[in-house]
């Protein structure tokens, strides 16, 4: 849903949309961990951004997503868990961050409506 009022938030609501989209991602990877020839998945979140930014909007994250193919295990699994991990604690940092910011950025929306 696009907010009409102000264009930060509708950056921050995309972002928050491929992240987690992206989140998504990991945890359908980590829960294949053990599933012999899974392909692990990675959403391009920059690549979903510059496109939202450029475009006005980007397409569905579904279509940022693409497979990893080099196996790294006997089984053909293409998942790192370790790997994983890293990525999904990032993700989450990320998305914690866009939260703050729009939260900061509706209490000061609403600071100025309270005064007007």
């Amino acid at each position: 849903m696009p907010f009409h009022v102000d264009k930060t938030l509708n950056v921050a609501t995309g972002s928050l949309q491929g992240l987690w989209a992206k989140q998504s991602t990991i945890a359908d990877n980590l829960a294949n961990v053990d599933t012999p020839g899974y392909q692990a998945q990675r959403l391009d979140f920059d690549q979903y951004m510059r496109d939202a930014l450029q475009n006005g909007r980007a397409g569905s994250p579904a279509e940022y997503v693409s497979r990893v193919s080099a196996p790294l295990r006997t089984d053909a699994n293409t998942v790192d868990l370790d790997g994983e991990m890293v990525l999904m604690t990032k993700n989450s940092a990320r998305y914690q961050s866009v939260m703050s910011q729009v939260g900061r950025k509706l209490n000061l929306l609403n600071s100025v409506i309270r005064d007007s």
